[in-house]
């Protein structure tokens, strides 16, 4: 049973415009990154994008994307978060997609389909517990989203949250 199920850690869920979450993440970890050189870029449109989501748990999750992707990039890296929205083609629903993309150490294939899995780190020298990707995955499937990885070893990381948009 996960922490959810047991009601560990629960869920509040309103009316929230993703924006101004993402830009204050990126705006807090702008001090870390500034200690290693490396850039954090974002691209966030003008409009509006509206989920039903329990603001703590979402600022959560992408608090602990960038962080990673901090934590994964060598000095003088760069890490990008781009935020916009998207149609799904087979059913038309329309989803808020976030992308936390670093130029970091990458992830082996090896390792790739054990990422979401509690206590597991990418590498040894990792600071962490390994539990901050599996909170993640559960807080977002939580929301009715998904959360993906795709990497190239050596070439960085990125990472792809969708959640399902609501009417303004």
């Amino acid at each position: 049973h996960s922490r959810f199920e047991r009601g560990v850690i629960p869920l509040s869920p309103m009316k929230m415009d993703l924006r101004p979450r993402i830009m204050d993440v990126i705006r807090i970890q702008q001090s870390e990154a500034a200690i290693k050189h490396i850039r954090i870029s974002s691209e966030i449109p003008e409009t509006p994008i509206y989920v039903l989501a329990d603001p703590g748990r979402i600022t959560q999750v992408f608090t602990n994307l960038v962080t990673n992707a901090i934590n994964y990039t060598p000095d003088g890296g760069q890490v990008q978060v781009e935020c916009f929205v998207e149609q799904d083609e087979s059913s038309s629903e329309m989803f808020a997609v976030v992308h936390v993309q670093d130029s970091g150490i990458g992830i082996p294939p090896e390792l790739l389909p054990n990422i979401f899995r509690p206590f597991f780190r990418g590498s040894e020298q990792t600071k962490g517990t390994g539990l901050g990707l599996s909170i993640a995955k559960e807080i977002i499937e939580m929301h009715g989203g998904t959360i993906t990885v795709e990497s190239q070893f050596g070439q960085g990381s990125r990472f792809t949250v969708r959640l399902g948009v609501i009417a303004p």
